[in-house]
């Protein structure tokens, strides 16, 4: 009955239009769709009839309209346009779904339609393996869209769910050496199940090494593998590289080292449990602390007759804990002053031109360190140039009248040059020697000067 009522509209709709027709260009929407969804879609027409024409619509035996219908006939102004609609697609799978609009004088216009079931679609995912306390996320996934109603479960006390909401769940792992079985299952508004999905995630065990990180030579120290108790009756074979020495525990947990010299060790355990293999090591330091890395210096270690010149000592100890000391010291060599001092650097001044020696110690549970002795070389700064030019060029552009000079020794602070009723002077026509000195300069009205110049 429905199917010749859809053709009397029609042929009813082709009466209209013998000379013209109204012509349906497309169908546009979705011609993939899940079951149970409302799409919407949209008709494309051109209306040569001069007025006002009909076009109709038809859905197949899996859809309807927002009225319920099957049919539906739209009236259309003349010229190009287009309307929309929505269909409500059954809970069923199918091909054979279609839609189909015609207008007046017009060849019908057909959009097939593939269903497809929700249920069906669904895939749990998320990561295969989880190690002691990671948290994996996991997700129930499909095409169509978005599964609301889910209850997560898991079936072991060595896993929780951290966090479910709707369709995304986060599982943590509290112990390794396991599997577990995540259950997500899809409820409908009676609370009935509809499908249910799983996933099995492996819980892998770490396994570490738990031991001092600073030993003190010839002492013996134990060290264990942490959650063992998850491989039992597991096979463990110890090693270790120089500076430590097994002394017993071997195949066992526990295993007791005893520290040999000064630096790194590394200790190894190769466990084999149900046909695999864990190889975990750990590196601890074996007596006082030692120097790590070359000491660098950041800033010029040179003199500038300006004061300013500073360079900053760094240095990288190994062995320290957290109670540690240290120590700078001044050695051998020419002058300088320490500005500041931190565990691991140093804000020196150099004072002369020269070699100047920093010593550095420090200590752990296992006593000092021997000094470290950093050696640098102390020359004449690049802006000694100017800065010295500028100051003598100041010396001889302020001569009122004739003028005294004395000059000092930066280091012993004698006298080591003289000379009276100067009118020019420079000091590289004296026969001083290389280096910083101090310059005094005394003029007719009495007046002193004291400057720092370089010899060059």
């Amino acid at each position: 009955m429905k199917k010749l009522l859809l053709l009397l509209s029609f042929i009813f709709i082709y009466s209209l239009g013998v000379f013209s027709q109204v012509k349906v260009t497309e169908i546009i929407g979705l011609f993939k769709v899940c079951d149970g969804g409302r799409v919407s879609y949209t008709v494309k027409y051109n209306n040569t009839t001069g007025a006002t024409a009909a076009v109709a619509v038809e859905v197949s035996t899996h859809g309807r309209f927002d009225d319920s219908k099957q049919t539906m006939t739209k009236y259309v102004s003349k010229g190009q346009g287009q309307f929309d609609f929505y269909v409500h697609w059954n809970n069923v799978a199918t091909k054979d779904a279609y839609i189909k609009a015609a207008g007046a004088g017009g060849t019908p216009t057909t959009l097939k339609i593939e269903i497809t079931n929700v249920l069906n679609e669904l895939t749990l995912n998320g990561p295969d393996k989880l190690s002691r306390l990671e948290i994996g996320t996991y997700s129930i996934n499909s095409s169509c869209g978005t599964v609301n109603n889910v209850a997560w479960s898991i079936n072991s006390d060595k896993a929780k769910i951290a966090e479910a909401k709707e369709n995304v769940a986060k599982v943590q792992a509290l112990a390794g050496g396991i599997d577990v079985v995540l259950t997500a299952q899809i409820k409908n508004q009676n609370n009935n199940v509809l499908r249910t999905l799983t996933k099995t995630i492996v819980l892998e065990s770490t396994f570490n090494i738990v031991g001092p990180d600073i030993i003190c030579s010839n002492i013996s120290n134990v060290f264990s593998i942490s959650h063992i108790e998850e491989a039992p009756d597991a096979k463990i074979t110890w090693t270790a590289t120089s500076n430590a020495t097994l002394q017993s525990g071997q195949g066992t947990p526990n295993a007791t080292f005893k520290g040999v010299g000064n630096g790194n060790a590394e200790i190894r355990a190769v466990i084999v449990y149900k046909g695999k293999t864990f190889t975990i090591q750990k590196t601890f330091w074996v007596g006082p602390p030692a120097l790590f890395r070359p000491p660098t210096a950041n800033g010029p270690l040179c003199l500038n007759i300006r004061d300013d010149v500073k360079a900053t000592i760094k240095l990288e100890m190994k062995g320290l804990n957290r109670t540690y000391d240290y120590k700078w010291e001044k050695g051998s060599g020419k002058r300088f002053e320490f500005l500041t001092k931190t565990s691991n650097y140093a804000i020196v001044q150099p004072l002369e031109i020269g070699q100047i020696a920093i010593l550095y110690s420090a200590n752990n549970q296992c006593g000092w360190s021997g000094p470290v002795i950093i050696l640098r070389d102390v020359a004449m700064c690049n802006s000694n140039e100017w800065v010295m030019k500028s100051a003598l060029d100041d010396v001889a552009d302020s001569e009122p009248s004739t003028a005294s000079i004395r000059i000092y020794s930066l280091t012993t602070g004698s006298v080591v040059y003289t000379e009276k009723n100067i009118m020019n002077f420079n000091i590289e026509n004296t026969g001083l020697k290389k280096g910083i000195y101090v310059l005094e300069k005394t003029d007719g009205e009495g007046n002193v000067t004291r400057i720092k110049v370089a010899k060059q």
